[in-house]
């Protein structure tokens, strides 16, 4: 795991694991760590805090979804709505742990 892009990728998923089961105030950075297979300090060369790493956790999960939606999009209203509704089965099945 030497792209630092994969682990940001990894600490990312393993922090929206982690939050998913404790909740943001009883979920520690050791557990984010060991469930991205990584050191706790690892965590800290990408994130400066549990709270900057749960602020951008909830902004990849969001980002997922805004690709979707396009306002430029020459798309229906429905069909826009079916793609979100879409997204939104898809990322439930690759995340089943957060669904």
């Amino acid at each position: 795991m030497k792209n630092p892009e994969e682990k940001k990728r990894r600490i990312l998923d393993a922090a929206a694991k982690v939050f998913s089961k404790k909740g943001f105030h009883k979920a520690k950075i050791e557990e984010i760590a060991k469930e991205a297979g990584i050191g706790k300090g690892t965590i800290y060369e990408y994130f400066a805090s549990k709270e900057e790493l749960f602020k951008e956790m909830l902004s990849s999960i969001s980002r997922k979804y805004i690709k979707v939606f396009d306002p430029q999009s020459h798309d229906s209203a429905v069909e826009q709505i079916r793609k979100i509704i879409e997204q939104h089965f898809n990322f439930m099945l690759e995340k089943k742990d957060l669904a």
